[in-house]
């Protein structure tokens, strides 16, 4: 009797909890459209011992955003090659100081090339002793060409596949870490078996935003600008296609071409730069629109990224106009490359360059070893614009940098005209679907059917209460499962109540009739529910959608919900009326119960046919109703 108490006190303090978790979901759905459209506005109607958290609605109900990003994988081992270039340089200096053989290295874009300008004069190295060194601390690298005066490697084929894989699990991590600071209600963000990632933001308004913040990859580079490159010298101004021009405003001896279709400046211009030199461009923003693109030839190497960034945030800049900047903080390693850098280009002018965009191109006028740099907003615009630009930059800039150029595959805006209102006639499906399961359990039992009622009452509370604490979104497929789990637990009180009607009918005691009916249902209920659980598990992996996903989720979690409330709650429940009734009482249950046969009432031999053709149907017309 003593252990007895114990389960009976397990379970009432299991309810109450589950009571206490699920009211926030409870009293969520019973507001009005504009308090439920507003988060802050119904968790401050909620009272202060409740706790905020309640079932999110899914992206079908609610509506939002969903994106299909590709990451493009041979951009991120471009990406690692420019960053390598500079470390090979940097180790080929250290290791044969002080005559490297390396006079300077750079990456060939977008052909997977790393290439090391050599020259052997006044170097004691060896071309063949150089390359088995840089085999050996760099082991995946190999040797496509070899000349006296240019090594060319590239990387094995395994590392390729290794930075391809790693960079789609950065993009996936990072495109997560951004979303959880924009407070999107339950995202999912899930990368697909042809590599893609798939984003859903439920609740998210602004396609066009989801798109900037998320298809944007931040890729923050520090280049030192060729303010001596002569390759556009060449050029015949007379023949200069119609919209680009020579600008006037060029600094050093590179001259500057301007125009406003950055297509047509770089399909003219790549032709006069040198491989071991990048073409890029800033911009300046006129009316209507328009972008003015200004030509700027930097170095190929990368000297510093936005790896290397520890922080950023907006700030106000000094001066008459104080537009805003965007404070960039380095990290250790970051800043003291930061300052190696700086110090060994003194005069120079360094690209910060943000997409292959340059944002600002400062000259170094010391070095700098504070560890902090700025990037200086591009003006033609309203404070407000370039503010809220700024944000958005640090924000990405934080949040981390994608390793490889993002494209938006699809994207699809799903409308929440119904939103709210569809969840809230689908919880009424619930309850009206469960009050007619209790009322054929009471009716068909009675007291045996009662019990069944508590538990099943109990079973929905807790699916309930889990979903709110675990943030699992509520889909019309994860309606679907609810129901479906609860009638499924209903299938197994009734596999309990006739395997003890059947025990007893064999005139042993109620006690041990319990016993072997739990016995006997035990593993029919748990094989049952495990092939169910199966499916679950496969829907779960192979399937990537957020309603495919809820309604498994739901059906999951609702099946072990089921057999721990069948086999557990319902047999201490029967357990505890024979210990204060008796086993008269427990025969007298279920002898009782088993007097009330449906198909033995001659009204009901006729009507029953009849009553369920007529619910289908009228379920299905409701169905089709809510969801149309």
């Amino acid at each position: 009797m003593k252990t007895l108490s114990w389960r009976i006190w397990f379970i009432v303090g299991l309810a109450l909890l589950s009571i206490y978790l699920s009211a926030p979901t409870i009293i969520y759905f019973l507001q009005p459209k504009d308090v439920r459209g507003d988060l802050e506005k119904f968790q401050s109607i909620l009272p202060g011992f409740l706790i905020k958290d309640h079932v999110k609605l899914g992206l079908d109900i609610q509506g939002g955003v969903q994106l299909i990003l590709d990451v493009d994988t041979d951009s991120a081992v471009d990406n690692y090659l420019a960053k390598l270039a500079v470390e090979v340089k940097r180790w080929s200096d250290e290791k044969y100081s002080p005559s490297s053989p390396v006079t300077s290295s750079y990456h060939l874009k977008n052909e997977r090339r790393l290439v090391l300008v050599t020259n052997f004069d006044q170097s004691p190295v060896t071309l063949d002793q150089l390359i088995v060194d840089v085999r050996e601390d760099y082991s995946s690298l190999i040797v496509v060409s070899k000349e006296p005066e240019k090594l060319i490697l590239a990387y094995t084929e395994e590392n390729v596949q290794r930075i391809g894989e790693s960079s789609l699990e950065q993009a996936e991590r990072v495109i997560r870490s951004r979303v959880d600071k924009w407070g999107v209600a339950d995202p999912l963000i899930h990368r697909r078996q042809n590599g893609s990632i798939l984003v859903q933001l439920p609740g998210f308004k602004n396609p066009e935003k989801a798109k900037e913040l998320l298809g944007r990859t931040a890729q923050l580079q520090f280049k030192i600008v060729d303010d001596v490159f002569t390759g556009f010298s060449e050029i015949d101004l007379s023949s200069l296609p119609e919209g680009i021009t020579l600008s006037e405003t060029g600094s050093g001896v590179q001259r500057v071409f301007v125009g406003e279709d950055r297509n047509q400046l770089t399909s003219f211009l790549s032709a006069y730069v040198p491989e071991d030199r990048r073409l890029l461009f800033e911009q300046e923003f006129l009316a209507g629109n328009r972008i003015k693109w200004s030509s700027l030839v930097v170095m190929a190497t990368t000297e510093i990224t936005g790896s290397d960034i520890m922080d950023a945030f907006v700030g106000q800049g000094s001066g008459i106009s104080s537009s805003p900047m965007v404070f960039l903080r380095f990290s250790a390693l970051g800043s003291k490359r930061f300052a190696e850098v700086t110090g060994q280009n003194v005069g120079k002018r360094m690209a910060i360059v943000l997409d292959d965009v340059v944002e600002s191109a400062p000259n170094i006028e010391q070095k700098i070893s504070g560890g902090e740099a700025s990037i200086t907003m591009g003006g033609g615009r309203s404070y407000d614009e370039i503010f809220s630009e700024a944000q958005q930059l640090a924000l990405i800039l934080k949040s981390g940098s994608v390793p490889a150029t993002i494209k938006i595959m699809e994207e699809r805006q799903v409308g929440s005209t119904l939103g709210p209102d569809l969840a809230k006639k689908g919880i009424l499906g619930i309850l009206v679907g469960l009050f007619a399961v209790l009322l054929f359990m009471v009716f068909y039992y009675f007291r045996p059917g009662v019990l069944a009622c508590l538990v099943l009452v109990l079973n929905g509370l807790l699916l309930l209460s889990a979903m709110a604490s675990f943030g699992f979104a509520l889909t019309l497929p994860g309606i679907a499962g609810f129901i479906l789990t609860l009638g499924m637990a209903v299938d197994a009180n009734v596999l309990i109540n006739e395997r003890i009607r059947q025990e007893l009918a064999q005139s042993r005691n109620a006690k041990k009739s319990i016993e072997q009916a739990f016995k006997k249902v035990f593993w029919t209920i748990v094989d049952a529910n495990f092939t169910t659980l199966i499916a679950c598990t496969i829907l779960l992996s192979t399937n990537s959608s957020g309603p495919i996903r809820g309604f498994a989720i739901t059906l999951l979690v609702g099946l072990l919900i089921s057999l721990f409330t069948s086999l557990y709650v319902t047999r201490v429940l029967l357990t505890s009326v024979l210990a204060h009734k008796g086993d008269a009482a427990i025969r007298a249950w279920f002898k009782g119960a088993r007097k009330h046969k449906i198909y033995q009432i001659p009204f009901l031999s006729f009507a029953l046919p009849v009553s369920i053709g007529v619910g289908v149907l009228a379920l299905m017309i409701l169905a089709t109703t809510a969801f149309k």
